[in-house]
């Protein structure tokens, strides 16, 4: 059942990486590294804000089931969102007008959108995981295919990048929420403790979440503090867009995680899961070592090749830290996010303090540099802290990941 679960869950979602690659270089090639850089603040600025604001709401659905049912679960939280939705657009929309600033409206806009598509999104995950992976593949081919008409009519604007992206964003979210019937409210299921309860395991889950974020992005706030130039957070934008490629593979298996967590106990085949994703990250990136720089110059232009240092460093990076990425959503699920949130700070802290010295220095390649330092502290720690908390070994984890691997060659 495990293996059949993961392989169509993972391969739909893996389909998406693909696609969103390609969304990835055509959208390089349309803005060119200077602008890219812009869109790089536009995008990790809306993202943070979307992260803090959303306050974890939908991170509390698997907790809740377990202790009201799916049907009073569901209710109190899509009333929830719906209320800070319509909330945030009131909130967002004054403060567009009152700034008149194209930036801080893009980030407003993009980062309401994703408040709401995220915290359906994820609903959809616990709900019905081949659904919302078959309607994020389809999402992702439709916005490659209007990065493509973009590309080839030359409209090279980032206002209307952005857009783009806030429609591919809105067009998930409403689908999601037609899919799981978020959109009928039966206020018979109102619930005063469960919506209480909504914020007690939401909000510690927010604080983690824009601790992940920060851990991913705050050398992007680094750069900017230190007025780097453009091209610099271009650069760095780069490697994160590529790493945000790999992150994919480890990303879909997460979501596995969390859909399994929700429902028994998956922490040994956590292990196994985690060995798996390192295998391949590292495959990944022993084949940039060798082309990464050619790569560059072929897919996004011959101006890219000079990012080449700063991306292979940040993938590096990602090798310990996919643990944690594979790892947390136990805790999540289990409503135990203040321990991550613990690990997470020591991380952040790490990451900010060494930008701080490499980024005046070496620009981008000291942010990466930076980057590498946190993920390993979070991985390598989160690693120990898990097997002690679930009584596991990394010797029965080898053995179960060489029965998978056998069971995959038989078939």
């Amino acid at each position: 059942m495990f293996k059949k679960l993961l392989s169509s869950t993972i391969s739909i979602r893996l389909g998406s990486v693909f696609i969103g690659f390609v969304s990835s270089v055509l959208i390089n090639r349309i803005l060119g590294l200077s602008v890219r850089g812009e869109y790089t603040t536009i995008t990790t600025y809306s993202n943070l804000l979307q992260t803090v604001a959303n306050l974890g709401l939908c991170f509390a659905y698997a907790p809740m089931i377990k202790k009201y049912g799916k049907e009073i679960a569901k209710f109190n939280l899509s009333f929830l969102i719906w209320l800070q939705t319509f909330a945030y657009m009131i909130i967002f929309g004054t403060i567009g007008v009152v700034c008149k600033q194209y930036d801080i409206s893009a980030m407003l806009m993009l980062g309401l959108l994703q408040i709401f598509n995220n915290q359906v999104v994820f609903l959809a995950l616990i709900d019905d995981i081949k659904f919302r992976n078959k309607l994020l593949l389809l999402s992702s081919f439709i916005y490659a295919l209007i990065n493509i008409v973009q590309m080839i009519l030359g409209l090279r604007d980032l206002h209307l990048v952005i857009v783009v992206l806030c429609l591919k964003t809105l067009f998930e979210g409403v689908v999601c929420s037609l899919h799981s019937r978020l959109f009928f409210l039966d206020f018979k299921l109102l619930n005063r403790n469960a919506m209480i309860d909504a914020f007690h395991f939401g909000i510690p889950t927010a604080l983690m979440a824009t601790l992940i974020l920060l851990n991913y992005n705050v050398d992007v706030y680094v750069l900017n503090y230190f007025h780097v130039p453009s091209t610099q957070v271009g650069i760095y934008g780069v490697a994160y867009s590529l790493a945000n490629m790999l992150w994919f593979i480890p990303d879909a298996f997460k979501e596995l995680v969390y859909n399994k967590s929700a429902r028994s106990n998956a922490a040994r085949e956590t292990v196994v899961l985690v060995m798996l994703n390192m295998c391949i990250c590292a495959i990944i990136c022993v084949g940039f070592a060798f082309f990464g720089e050619s790569f560059l110059g072929i897919m996004y232009g011959d101006e890219y090749r000079v990012a080449f240092p700063t991306v292979m460093t940040v993938f590096i990076g990602i090798l310990p830290m996919v643990a944690f990425k594979l790892i947390h959503p136990i805790y999540v699920n289990e409503g135990k996010s203040l321990i991550v949130v613990g690990l997470l700070s020591v991380s952040v802290a790490s990451n900010i303090v060494m930008a701080s010295f490499l980024v005046p220095l070496y620009g981008a390649f000291g942010a990466a540099l930076a980057t590498v330092v946190s993920y390993a502290v979070c991985g390598i720690l989160f690693s120990f802290i898990f097997l002690k908390n679930y009584h596991l070994s990394l010797i029965v984890g080898f053995s179960d990941f060489r029965n998978l691997v056998l069971s995959f060659k038989k078939g």
